[in-house]
């Protein structure tokens, strides 16, 4: 338990701290942005002259010393989670990580392990997931409003090529589109139906030096008379939709991930094609109050232990059938 006051600290200065989680913080009630730590001079004296937080460290451990902050907000790139997720923890820390929380399962398991140990909070950061956009798209789909789902649809993509030196295009920083982008779709599959998808196949573009896939489309089984067909890519313009269809019509949006303001969804069935709004506040200071409650014992994590298991245990499968056998 902590003060009512929530103290935050960030490591790293990267672009997803800056442009939205930071802010979260500041626009949200009962925490405070109190120390960044970044290893590069510049980014850290940007940040600090940007947000004003209380303390700048030039490494990573003087912030995780610092007994003034509670939690810490980690968005290192992917294959730097699990070591400094732990480090935050044994120092007594909360942590809220960006996602994929882990590489692979046995990452994600044992940073919970750790958490337990510590008696601190850990959960990865799915912002979207406090959307009402998608509440209200589980209550159609949980409520038969579109019959049995038969099938899931969807898509997310940007073009990165313009961005040369990107953490993304690393293998050995966890970079690709399925840990960047197929995470989401993965997770929104198996919050919206209840139910937990295998890989059936899965085809991939490579980058032909690094390895890491730049587009991947796959095909999963989630329940029986259930599928599932997925695509991510780094090389083709931005474009985000997921569609569920059902015995009785279907339900689509082409905003489920992270967006604000009036969303659309929607629902097409035997009264026809109509479309519906949802005003939807900034999800990452959704994201925010949820994990100060959570800290405070006032809320049990929306993003369990489970969940980031079974997330990461997908990912990983589809990982292994179009990167891991071309080593």
């Amino acid at each position: 338990m902590v003060s009512k006051i929530v103290k935050w600290g960030v490591l790293g200065a990267a672009r997803i701290a800056g442009k939205a989680v930071i802010p979260a913080i500041m626009q949200t009630e009962n925490c405070s942005l109190e120390a960044i730590a970044s290893r590069n001079p510049e980014k850290a004296g940007r940040f600090l002259s940007q947000f004003h937080a209380a303390k700048g460290y030039e490494a990573y451990t003087q912030l995780l010393s610092d007994p003034e902050v509670h939690a810490v907000y980690v968005p290192l790139p992917n294959a730097l989670h699990k070591e400094w997720v732990i480090n935050a923890l044994l120092a007594g820390k909360h942590v809220l990580c960006e996602k994929p929380l882990g590489l692979n399962p046995q990452e994600v398991r044992e940073m919970f392990d750790i958490s337990r140990k510590a008696g601190r909070i850990l959960m990865e950061g799915f912002a979207y997931i406090h959307n009402p956009l998608i509440r209200q798209m589980r209550n159609i789909i949980q409520s038969g409003g579109i019959g049995e789902v038969r099938h899931l649809l969807s898509s997310f993509s940007f073009d990165l090529s313009g961005r040369k030196g990107d953490i993304r295009w690393s293998r050995a920083l966890g970079g690709g589109a399925v840990y960047d982008l197929g995470c989401y779709l993965v997770h929104l599959a198996r919050y919206l139906t209840e139910k937990e998808p295998t890989v059936v196949d899965a085809v991939a573009t490579l980058h032909p030096i690094e390895r890491t896939d730049l587009s991947t489309t796959a095909l999963l089984q989630i329940d029986r008379g259930l599928t599932m067909s997925f695509h991510v890519s780094f090389e083709q313009g931005r474009r985000m939709l997921f569609e569920a269809q059902g015995t009785k019509g279907s339900l689509s949006t082409e905003q489920p991930f992270n967006e604000s303001g009036t969303l659309i969804y929607t629902v097409i069935n035997e009264e026809g094609n109509r479309p519906f709004q949802i005003e939807s506040p900034n999800n990452y200071a959704l994201e925010i109050a949820h994990v100060n409650a959570v800290i405070r014992g006032e809320a049990l994590p929306i993003i369990t232990e489970e969940d980031s298991i079974h997330n990461a245990e997908v990912l990983t499968s589809i990982l292994e059938r179009i990167r891991y056998g071309e080593d």
